[in-house]
């Protein structure tokens, strides 16, 4: 697989490269002493194929003696220029022995410590991050079919209604009470009407619509922001170093209304910063092991790093006093989750619902229409809005009331669906896809409907009740009620 060059002898042309290489390996590799071809490696143990020599300089990993001899070994492999790295097989070149016996007794002497400085740790640790990540989880529900009741109270129905049921129970009595009617009843009246009357059919008929509007459909429209908002601390310790990490998470609603036009925008956001505190003069090496990447840093702010698999140094006086395989999370960020699409759902953090407080709310007016702009957040607790509020604005871009009851509404010979969530959620649904459909406003009064902005041009009027879709095949423009839900 690679050429061995001896450690006491051998052509000048025979270099030894790690198992697989063909030259100078990136980023980061550890080899098994037992396969490398050196007098000073322990074959018990693996190394790492490099290590940046300005980083050990940095540190103080290398003496007076040592910091020119690993930049003289640095490029000492024929047609291999310099690149600021100390590479194993560069290391075993040394041994060669024309090559080593131009070294003065102190840089032969020097050798091993390098060979030290690029062995790879045994042990294994982990700095954990705040317990929760940054993240948000849909627990939605989309409504399903509606669940009739299992029989109505005869007494129950409009006057009218009444005497048409109980002729039914004499000769139709499904749960064998004289004083419920119930649809599987209806149902044999109506398929077989010879001994009723026209209007007593047709009493059946109203009293299935019944039924129907007294189901009852399951939906819910919520999501999980972890962590909650608010301000969170986590400290964390790995050798000397303890790790101060401190973040914040909001989030933020905000609508503006200004004629036809409503823009609103639901955004989650963390920041996070860390500190470290080290023993005085001691400072910290990472080497991420996913692409070799080093960074240096003393006590103080933690730079950005990935999380992610890193070797991990501590330095002090030119002596490593520290050194282990880490884990490490993201320590920096600064992130955001856009939400536009769940605009009027619940939010949870954990099993806690979460309080929208009104933070501001301002309206200017500019010779023919308002602007209103209105900014909520979501908080743990109640916060009592600022006195400075226009309540105008929150009118003008508040979200109208669904007042058909959740549930899944298809229309007849179409592809069209109308789901109905609670908190004045709404989806439409055409074909495969499914489009949100948000508030729109109204030139200066409350909006009125919602619709759809992109992809298809589909709307629910919440005074009228009606579901239009002009794009749809055919066009949709049907007025809804309750007893009109998949059941």
């Amino acid at each position: 697989m690679f050429a061995v060059a001896s450690c006491t002898g051998g052509s000048d042309d025979d270099i030894w490269m790690p198992p697989g290489g063909t030259g100078k390996a990136d980023g980061y590799t550890t080899i098994k002493g037992s396969d490398i071809p050196s007098a000073y490696v322990d074959p018990n143990k693996s190394y790492m194929i490099q290590r940046n020599i300005g980083n050990l300089n940095t540190v103080g990993a290398l003496d007076a003696v040592e910091s020119p001899l690993a930049k003289r070994i640095d490029g000492i492999i024929a047609n291999m220029p310099a690149d600021g790295l100390l590479n194993l097989a560069e290391l075993v070149r040394m041994e060669n022995p024309t090559i080593n016996a131009s070294l003065f007794p102190q840089e032969k002497a020097a050798l091993p410590k390098l060979w030290k400085l690029v062995e790879a740790p045994d042990s294994q640790d982990a700095v954990f991050g705040p317990k929760d990540n940054f993240g948000t989880v849909d627990q939605s529900a989309q409504p399903a079919a509606a669940v009739m009741p299992s029989s109505l109270t005869i007494t129950s129905l409009s006057t009218e209604l009444q005497d048409p049921a109980t002729r039914l129970q004499n000769l139709y009595n499904s749960d064998g009470n004289t004083a419920t009617v119930s649809y599987a009843d209806l149902a044999s009246g109506i398929a077989n009407p010879a001994p009723f009357t026209q209007a007593e059919v047709t009493a059946f008929n109203a009293i299935q619509a019944v039924f129907r509007t007294q189901a009852v459909a399951q939906g819910d429209a919520r999501f999980v922001l972890s962590p909650g908002p608010g301000a969170f601390t986590h400290d964390a310790t790995l050798g000397p170093a303890t790790f101060h990490m401190t973040g914040t998470v909001k989030l933020d609603e905000t609508r503006q209304a200004y004629y036809t036009t409503m823009t609103s925008t639901l955004t989650a956001t963390e920041t996070l910063a860390s500190t470290v505190a080290l023993p005085t003069g001691t400072q910290v090496l990472v080497l991420a092991q996913d692409n070799g990447a080093e960074t240096v840093f003393a006590a103080g702010n933690v730079p950005n790093l990935p999380s992610g698999d890193f070797v991990f140094e501590a330095w002090s006086g030119g002596a490593r006093t520290f050194v282990t395989n880490a884990t490490l999370p993201v320590m920096n960020s600064s992130g955001q989750i856009q939400l536009n699409d769940k605009l009027d759902y619940a939010v949870m953090t954990g099993l806690t619902p979460l309080v929208r407080n009104l933070n501001s709310a301002t309206i200017s007016y500019n010779g023919s229409y308002y602007t209103s702009n209105v900014h909520y957040t979501y908080d743990k607790m109640t916060i009592p809005p600022p006195t400075t509020i226009q309540q105008q604005a929150v009118t003008f871009t508040a979200s109208p009331t669904v007042t058909i009851p959740v549930g899944r509404y298809s229309v007849p010979s179409t592809q069209g669906k109308l789901y109905v969530y609670p908190n004045n959620v709404l989806w439409f649904s055409y074909g495969t896809t499914m489009y949100r459909l948000t508030v729109q406003a109204n030139p200066n009064t409350a909006p009125t409907r919602f619709a759809n902005t992109a992809g298809l041009n589909a709307a629910f009027d919440a005074q009228q009740n009606v579901l239009s879709c002009t794009q749809c095949q055919p066009a949709i423009s049907v007025k809804l009620d309750a007893s009109m839900r998949d059941i």
